[in-house]
């Protein structure tokens, strides 16, 4: 929750009205590059959480959300499940590396949900925020698809209308499962080389760790992933998301 104080407003008000005289000094056929040096429509902002219209709050949101980076380590966002009204999971999304969504691992959800539910603010538990994503934080999706085909996020209006563009190289940071991937990669030649090899514990290893997201996803059969997870709500998310 933000909390708009009179003196924010004010503040607020200010910047506003110094950037549309910018904006209205410059020809109307300006480009963009030209327009987008008057600045935001408020100094505090995240990048991909910046259009005021896609909020219920509109720049109170945008502020929000910048001091969700600061205080979480990114904007939080629900699994929300097919019904879209559940809360299976929480994701972190940041708009700097790594780019992708990334759960917080196990221990920094026991250790935030501890920390949460505290009985006194001079409870010895450390805080545990904001949250380091690290490839340590497996289970990463690609925001837009989490967002718009898997239901992972805070509101589906603030879901943006455009796909951003994507990087072209895949990055351990981005998703961690590279290692388990290229370990898979390193049974398989030692398969062939007729080495002591264990390439079903390895392919085993790597999609457990997978999304849909992942390009290793389609690597599997339903059969292997029914294997591995009958419950298709939890296929692809941390397991401790769903202990009792």
């Amino acid at each position: 929750m933000v909390i708009v104080l009179p003196k924010t407003m004010r503040e607020s008000a200010e910047w506003a009205d110094w950037r549309d005289e910018k904006l209205a000094s410059l020809p109307e056929d300006a480009p963009v590059r030209e327009r987008n040096k008057c600045g935001p429509p408020t100094p505090f902002y995240a990048n991909g959480y910046l259009k005021p219209d896609r909020f219920y709050n509109g720049l109170a949101d945008v502020v929000g959300y910048w001091a969700e980076m600061r205080i979480f380590g990114g904007a939080v966002l629900f699994d929300r499940g097919e019904t879209e009204d559940q809360c299976n999971g929480i994701y972190i999304h940041r708009t700097a590396a790594p780019k992708t969504l990334a759960p917080p691992t196990e221990k920094q959800f026991h250790d935030l949900i501890t920390f949460l539910i505290s009985p006194s603010s001079d409870s010895t538990t450390r805080c545990p925020l904001p949250i380091e994503v690290t490839v340590e934080n497996k289970w990463r999706w690609d925001p837009y698809d989490g967002m718009t085909e898997h239901h992972i996020f805070k509101f589906r209006q603030e879901i943006p209308e455009d796909q951003p563009r994507t990087r072209c190289i895949r990055r351990t940071i981005d998703w961690p499962e590279i290692v388990e991937y290229e370990a898979l990669r390193e049974e398989y030649r030692k398969k062939e080389a007729g080495e002591p090899s264990d390439v079903e514990g390895a392919r085993k290893r790597l999609a457990q760790v997978i999304t849909p997201s992942s390009i290793y996803w389609d690597g599997f059969s339903e059969s292997e992933m029914l294997e591995i997870q009958p419950d298709e709500r939890k296929r692809g998310r941390p397991p401790y998301f769903f202990d009792p």
